[in-house]
């Protein structure tokens, strides 16, 4: 269908993934921990972790495209100006910026409770139209939409007895579920950080997310650092065959792609990030694999837990 050009708005309400009200904020404290104070019956130390993860994502479509026509030559050019070759989409994907952070503490606070502990729960909101404005039918219950967030509406909340080997950590993940083909590892093709060659400068403008379309539209790559460097790999949970109709969309995609982005701070597969990225080192450390960079200099977390995410 004829996309409608709009303001991109939230959608309101924000949607529930796993229960509870979408404007919940637990942090450990009181009431949902027990209560704090001189009268409570177990000092610790205690061990407290909190585990909280945001998606920012947007949808782009892969274009097949049609073949030439006898009316794409002339005798002034060999593809006109202004081209009449068409494309359709044959598939939308999700594309998404992961924010993880996970935080264990020791505490000597007094509880009512030696231990407490609550799930991970999450809403999506779903913006009305892409970044052009355009709308694509009303969106289904859950969906995801042609772009928006999906947020931590509850931390996940654990608090125990100390144990000798328990550390404590405070650490966040930042990596985008694509990035860019390099040339060669240790060429002067690096940093990703060169103009157009990052992540961040492409997010939500679906426009630019298909190498193909690049490559047949050259105008549209004509700020990047290096025409061989385009976009590659997105998050194929939440994908859709054929033209996007919002009406398509399943409430299920959302925990798709929380449990392969939960995954992937835990191991670093399939996230990545510009800022990490180096020259003249391993493959994965030059396209800023987040697996390949150790939890203290921002890669993967090992004690992020898919298992804490609660959808029922």
């Amino acid at each position: 269908m004829a996309p409608s050009p709009i303001s991109p708005t939230n959608i309101s309400p924000p949607v529930n993934v796993s229960g509870g009200t979408g404007n919940v904020t637990v942090s450990g404290l009181p009431p949902a921990s027990g209560f704090i104070g001189a009268s409570g019956s177990f000092g610790g130390p205690h061990c407290i972790t909190e585990q909280w993860l945001s998606v920012n994502y947007f949808r782009a479509p892969i274009y097949s495209w049609q073949p030439v026509s006898p009316r794409d030559f002339s005798l002034s050019s060999t593809v006109p100006t202004t081209t009449v070759v068409s494309g359709t989409p044959w598939k939308t994907g999700v594309w998404a910026k992961v924010t993880a952070n996970v935080r264990v503490g020791k505490s000597y606070d007094r509880f009512s409770t030696s231990s407490y502990q609550q799930p991970q729960k999450f809403t999506v909101l779903a913006t009305s139209a892409d970044a052009n404005g355009n709308t694509y039918g009303a969106i289904t219950q859950g969906g995801l939409g042609p772009a928006g967030e999906i947020q931590t509406s509850q931390k996940f909340y654990s608090r125990r007895a100390w144990l000798a080997t328990d550390e404590e950590i405070s650490h966040t993940a930042v990596g985008w579920t694509y990035n860019f083909g390099i040339s060669s590892v240790g060429s002067t093709h690096f940093p990703m950080t060169n103009n157009w060659c990052n992540q961040e400068s492409i997010f939500g403008q679906y426009w630019l997310a298909d190498g193909r379309t690049l490559r047949k539209f050259p105008e549209l790559n004509g700020e990047m650092s290096w025409s061989r460097i385009h976009p590659r790999n997105c998050l194929w949970d939440g994908a859709l065959f054929g033209p996007y109709l919002a009406a398509n969309e399943q409430g299920s995609f959302s925990r798709d792609i929380l449990d392969t982005v939960g995954n992937g701070v835990a191991d670093g597969h399939g996230l990545f990030n510009w800022e990490l990225a180096e020259k003249g080192t391993s493959f994965g450390r030059a396209h800023g694999d987040l697996g390949d960079f150790t939890r203290a200099e921002g890669g993967a977390i090992s004690e992020y837990d898919v298992s804490r995410h609660d959808y029922s």
